[in-house]
């Protein structure tokens, strides 16, 4: 660099990138008979950028007041024996391309049912408050997946099949099978 040169340096693609830890994860989970999948929402906080492309605001870490950054999603898949990284995105609402924050999450279960669907494993989802949304429970139970969530919204209005009516999710409580307590 003294001299004015430098190395040539390849170009970084995200998805190509994303889909080849995704190959390794479920490469990694084949012979698992049981699949945990884990969603997992974050913030990527940028407080002192101001040129990033994009930038949105998302709340600080002491969750008082806002400051800029992006959203990210990852999923993990996890067996008795091996883990994976299933997908990842990196996203903001002032993209150009950006639909929604559930959109974002249906993709990634499309996405992630995709990758898994030949090793025909039995899957459980774990998502938490926030993944409470109509559309992402659908796009789950579309999978047949199993679904842990922890509930923000219980007032929701939802449909415990894709042929049922509406109705609200304290109304189902009462058929929920109890399959684990859990205590932090």
């Amino acid at each position: 660099m003294l001299t004015g040169e430098t190395t040539t340096r390849t170009e970084l693609d995200p998805k190509r990138l994303v889909a080849k830890l995704r190959t390794h994860g479920v490469a990694a989970l084949r012979d698992e008979p049981h699949v945990w999948v884990i969603f997992d929402g974050s913030a990527v906080r940028k407080p002192h950028a101001t040129q990033m492309a994009y930038l949105q605001r998302v709340r600080k870490l002491d969750g008082a007041g806002t400051v800029p950054g992006y959203e990210t999603l990852n999923v993990l898949g996890i067996g008795h024996e091996r883990r994976g990284l299933l997908y990842h995105r990196l996203y903001s609402s002032r993209a150009p391309d950006f639909v929604s924050a559930p959109a974002e999450v249906r993709t990634a279960i499309r996405t992630v049912g995709t990758a898994l669907a030949p090793d025909e494993h039995e899957v459980t989802a774990i998502l938490d408050r926030g993944f409470d949304d109509q559309a992402v429970w659908g796009e789950l139970w579309a999978q047949d997946w199993t679904m842990v969530c922890r509930v923000q919204h219980r007032d929701r209005l939802v449909r415990p099949k894709p042929e049922a009516e509406l109705c609200p999710l304290d109304a189902l409580a009462s058929r929920l099978r109890e399959r684990a307590r859990v205590e932090t």
